[in-house]
C-alpha cells in the first residue's frame, strides 16, 4: 500500500500528530502512522521500515519527546538512508536542542517550524515534496542556508591533489572530517546501548514478551555499526584513517553471537510446539509465535512453510 506521508513521532506528542493527521486527511492525503497502521502480533520493525519506503514524505514531529524516542530515531536513521532529502520533512515542535548525530543526519535538510508556520502551509509543503522531491521547502535549521552555500564553494578551494578515496570525490575539508568522526563514534555509542538494553531485556522475567524488542535492539545496533564501517571505508587509506581505527569487529560479532543463539531457540521452540499443533491450538498459536520471531532474526524455507501452514488454521 502507498501513503503520501509517513509520520514519525512520539507517543507524548499525540495531540500534535492528531491535528496533523486531521489535516491531511481534509486535504485528500493518505499517511501512515503507528497508532493506526500497525495490527496486533506484526513485526512493527518490519512494517515501519516498509511503511517509510512505501511513503512519499517522510514527516518528523521533531522535539524533546522524539529526540528521547529510541524507535523515532531508529526511523529517521532509517529514512536518512532510504529517502531523497527533499522527501523529508521535520516539523519543529519546540525549542529543545538537537542531539547531535540527528542535527548531523538532517542538518542539510529543510525544516518547518509550528510556532512560526499554519498546517496549512505545512500541507502545501508536503505537496510540493510529493510533485517534486527534488526542492527543498521550508527554511533551514537555525536559518543556516548561508553556512551551506559557504562549505559547498568552499569545497573546491579546500580540496588538493588528487584523492584515493572509493566513495569520496576529493579530499574533505576539516570541518566535514570533523563530523564524520562524531558520527562514527555517535553510531558506536548507540551500538553499545542497544547491545547493552538487548542484554538487561534478555534478563527480564517474561522473556518471550521481550524478545522482539531484543531483536530490534540487536538489528538497529548492527545498522549503527555498519553506519560506522561505511563511514571508516571511506577514509581507508588516507591521512585521517587513524581518527576511525575503533574497531566494530568485535561488536558485530557480539550481535551476530545474540541473534544467532535467539533464532536457535525460537527455531527449536517453533518445530517443538508444531509437533502437537493438530492437538492443541495454543500449541499452534505458540509454535506460529516462535516461527516468526525466528524469521524476524533469519529467513527459512522451512520456517517460511511453517508459518504459511499455520497462517491457515
Amino acid at each position: 500500500m502507498h501513503y503520501d506521508v509517513f509520520i514519525s513521532y512520539s507517543r507524548k506528542d499525540g495531540k500534535a500528530a492528531k491535528a496533523i493527521c486531521d489535516a491531511l486527511s481534509n486535504a485528500g492525503l493518505s499517511y501512515f502512522i503507528d497508532l493506526e497502521g500497525i495490527s496486533g502480533g506484526a513485526n512493527f520493525p518490519d512494517v515501519l521500515a516498509k511503511s517509510i519506503d512505501a511513503s512519499s514524505v517522510f514527516l518528523l514531529l521533531a522535539g524533546k519527546n522524539s529526540y528521547a524516542s529510541k524507535f523515532t530515531m531508529s526511523e529517521v536513521l532509517y529514512a536518512f538512508n532510504h529517502k531523497r532529502t527533499g522527501c523529508i520533512i521535520p516539523w519543529l515542535l519546540d525549542e529543545e536542542p538537537m542531539p547531535a548525530d540527528i542535527e548531523f543526519l538532517l542538518g542539510n535538510v529543510n525544516w518547518l517550524d509550528s510556532r512560526t508556520n499554519t498546517l496549512d502551509e505545512l500541507v502545501e509543503a508536503i505537496r510540493q515534496a510529493i510533485t517534486n522531491p527534488s526542492m527543498g521547502v521550508g527554511k533551514w535549521k537555525k536559518d543556516r542556508g548561508w553556512q551551506k552555500w559557504l562549505f559547498l564553494l568552499a569545497i573546491p578551494l579546500i580540496l588538493g591533489g588528487i584523492g584515493v578515496y572509493t566513495q569520496l570525490q576529493k579530499k574533505r575539508a576539516e570541518s566535514a572530517v570533523a563530523a564524520d568522526v562524531s558520527a562514527f563514534q555517535g553510531r558506536i555509542a548507540r551500538a553499545d546501548s542497544l547491545i547493552r538494553h538487548s542484554a538487561v531485556l534478555k534478563n527480564q522475567p517474561n522473556t518471550v514478551e521481550t524478545t522482539p524488542l531484543q531483536i530490534a535492539s540487536l538489528k538497529e545496533a548492527d545498522a549503527c555499526l555498519d553506519v560506522s564501517d561505511s563511514i571508516a571505508a571511506c577514509y581507508h587509506g588516507t591521512p585521517d584513517a587513524y581518527r576511525f581505527s575503533e574497531s566494530t569487529a568485535g561488536r558485530h560479532r557480539t550481535v551476530k553471537t545474540r541473534l544467532d543463539s535467539m533464532y536457535t531457540v525460537w527455531l527449536n521452540q517453533a518445530r517443538d510446539a508444531y509437533g502437537f499443533w493438530q492437538d492443541s491450538p495454543a500449541e499452534a498459536e505458540y509454535a506460529l509465535m516462535c516461527a516468526e520471531y525466528a524469521l524476524s532474526i533469519k529467513e527459512s524455507s522451512e520456517l517460511r512453510e511453517m508459518k504459511n501452514k499455520l497462517d491457515k488454521i
